[in-house]
């Protein structure tokens, strides 16, 4: 949708694209957090974790790029600054997020609230550290002008191999497990 655009209505159908990022999150969030904790499951509430910080930083994101007026002007006034700088830490924070919770997962640990502490640190990290990052740069391989964003693709193709990993993991557990039935 973005690609097929006008530059008049681009930045206006950004911003849609954010603030719906940002509710999805959100609410993904809240019901994966719901059915942690009725299942006392850790892996449930840290992916909830993951979707709650991501749909923070998106919410930063969508802020950043409103028109605002009175007390509130700085921000617009700071836009083309506060867009891109807040763009990265909502691109990074889910992959890495889900990587670390199938990590924990992996390795039977319960730590909901370290995994929470640990996540948004990262996430005000990567928000500091894309201040000083190159914001925008002269179009490079597939027309890629964020050159911050690259990795993010290669992390989510990591984060898909652990999950078909741990997904044949199951399946091979759960076979192992099963009573052979003899007539």
């Amino acid at each position: 949708m973005l690609l097929m655009a006008h530059r008049e209505g681009y930045s206006d159908l950004h911003t849609l694209l954010d603030t719906s990022m940002f509710l999805l999150s959100g609410m993904l969030a809240l019901l994966l957090w719901g059915a942690g904790n009725r299942l006392g499951n850790a892996f449930l509430r840290c992916l909830a974790i993951s979707f709650m910080v991501t749909s923070l930083f998106e919410f930063l994101h969508a802020l950043s790029g409103l028109e605002w007026s009175g007390s509130w002007e700085g921000i617009t006034r700071a836009r083309n600054v506060l867009r891109p700088m807040t763009w990265p830490p909502a691109a990074y924070v889910l992959p890495i997020g889900i990587a670390c919770t199938i990590w924990l997962a992996r390795r039977g640990r319960d730590r909901v609230l370290g995994f929470t502490v640990a996540l948004v640190l990262l996430g005000a990290a990567l928000l500091g550290v894309s201040n000083y990052l190159p914001r925008y740069s002269a179009p490079l391989w597939l027309d890629i002008t964020r050159p911050t964003l690259i990795p993010v693709p290669l992390l989510w193709a990591a984060v898909a191999a652990s999950c078909w990993r741990l997904r044949a993991a199951v399946s091979i557990a759960k076979h192992q497990t099963r009573p052979s039935r003899r007539w």
